[in-house]
């Protein structure tokens, strides 16, 4: 069955935190410390975080039965880390649940979040993607993303496991 996508509201807040979290734990957990992964979710992901971005972002969600993932975005800074322009709208997040992987949701969520009046109005797009996550980075590249700089990822103790890779994409039609 395919997921239907719809804009989440307040009301999706509880729903939309824990599969933020849970997704983000099985994406990532066994590349931190129990401590750095906790403190990653309780600082980035916790229902008060994710209640001040879902009334700053837009947040689209994809459905069957049950959320299965979303995609939030919305405008970027004008400068990042590495002194790359970001100017434009930016991706934020796009996850999707681990049973629901590889069937579609991920490319639903990013063509609907590209074609949002939100993200059209801007010339470019960008997203941060962890270094490791190939089957993210192949999903972007299918839309004409391309690296265009990369920034450490700092953990609580300020150390770097590792780093998210800055992709663009040009206004453009796939």
């Amino acid at each position: 069955m395919e997921a239907r996508i719809r804009t989440a509201v307040a009301r999706d807040l509880p729903v939309l935190t824990a599969l933020a979290q849970r997704t983000y734990a099985e994406a990532y957990g066994q590349d931190m410390t129990q401590v750095a992964l906790e403190w990653h979710l309780n600082t980035h992901l916790s229902p008060q975080r994710m209640n001040q971005m879902l009334r700053r972002d837009t947040f689209l969600v994809a459905e069957t039965d049950q959320m299965i993932g979303f995609v939030q975005f919305g405008e970027a800074g004008r400068a990042d880390l590495t002194g790359t322009d970001t100017s434009g709208a930016e991706v934020r997040r796009l996850y999707v649940a681990a049973h629901a992987q590889n069937r579609g949701t991920g490319t639903l969520l990013l063509q609907a979040a590209l074609d949002h009046p939100r993200i059209e109005a801007f010339a470019g797009v960008y997203v941060g993607v962890w270094h490791t996550n190939l089957g993210a980075r192949r999903l972007y590249a299918r839309f004409g993303f391309v690296q265009v700089g990369e920034k450490p990822y700092l953990d609580a103790e300020g150390a770097s496991p590792g780093a998210d890779l800055l992709l663009r994409r040009s206004r453009m039609r796939v």
